[in-house]
């Protein structure tokens, strides 16, 4: 197989007490230009909470956090229009 186009989300994590707050970073790595990327992820309510979005870093112009029902969230990260955030190099 050959692929010639990868887009991959990579969410953090962390292990917290009940009530304690925790970042967890949000990376995408790609091989080639992306301008907007859209994710799904599963968090029960009994394992989270208050799920926020930090503002967006350069090259992002956008990050969007939706609740789509109890357990699933929608995100949305985009760049400038025709300023698509360039490929990332990565070891695996």
């Amino acid at each position: 197989m050959i692929v010639t186009d990868y887009l991959e989300v990579e969410l953090g994590e962390d292990v917290v007490r009940a009530g304690q707050t925790a970042r967890v970073p949000v990376r995408v790595i790609s091989t080639a230009p992306a301008q907007a990327v859209d994710f799904e992820f599963l968090a029960p309510p009994e394992h989270l909470s208050a799920v926020a979005l930090a503002n967006p870093a350069p090259p992002l112009t956008t990050n969007e956090l939706a609740q789509l029902d109890a357990q699933w969230w929608r995100v949305r990260l985009a760049t400038a229009p025709g300023s698509g955030a360039r490929p990332s190099r990565t070891r695996r």
